[in-house]
């Protein structure tokens, strides 16, 4: 059986400077966040996970009618780098992840899918626009060790080598805007 490459989204975050739950706030489009993310990465045709906090039941219901896999952690999380190490201990069986933050609404299907492309023939993947990287970024299954050893609020970041990641250019400036406040979904509207 082959192992597949996974998309492991980060969906556990507090929200605090956004004031509420940032990820069941409505898009300029009409749509809830989480769901767009989602939408626009299940379109890229791979299995996904979605590592969600245990005070938000109504988040793991909607990735459950998405079809997406729920990976829900016994308690609130404690950073990045904790939801990441839950979410890619939950994964194993996989053959590589792309790490997906859930409050990045603007990144399109096509740079999700370039990333999954290459991923399988590169120990690390990332999309750069105009000479930046950003997100999603991928790592196949040689990290799993140190991926699932992160904790507290350092993410995969840290394990990104330039001599072993494949570049991939997008001209989606979506890969570089995360949502943190209301005022951030009016400002990154270009859906």
């Amino acid at each position: 059986m082959i192992k597949p490459i996974g998309f492991l989204v980060i969906a556990a975050g507090h929200s605090r400077r956004f004031g509420a739950c940032k990820l069941s706030a409505k898009l300029p489009n009409g749509t809830v966040m989480l769901e767009h993310v989602l939408q626009r990465i299940i379109s890229a045709g791979a299995p996904i996970s979605v590592v969600l906090s245990p005070d938000k039941p109504h988040l793991h219901a909607l990735v459950t009618k998405l079809r997406c896999q729920p990976v829900i952690l016994p308690a609130p999380s404690l950073g990045l780098g904790h939801s990441v190490s839950f979410g890619i201990r939950a994964t194993a069986e996989w053959a590589g992840w792309i790490i997906c933050l859930a409050d990045m609404p603007w990144i399109t299907t096509e740079t999700y899918l370039k990333v999954h492309a290459l991923l399988a023939g590169s120990p690390q993947v990332a999309p750069f626009y105009n000479g930046r990287r950003g997100h999603p970024v991928g790592f196949q299954s040689q990290y799993y060790t140190a991926l699932a050893s992160l904790q507290g609020d350092t993410g995969a970041a840290k394990h990104i080598s330039t001599p072993n990641m494949a570049r991939v250019d997008v001209g989606d400036s979506g890969i570089l805007c995360d949502i943190d406040t209301p005022k951030d979904v009016l400002q990154n509207h270009y859906m």
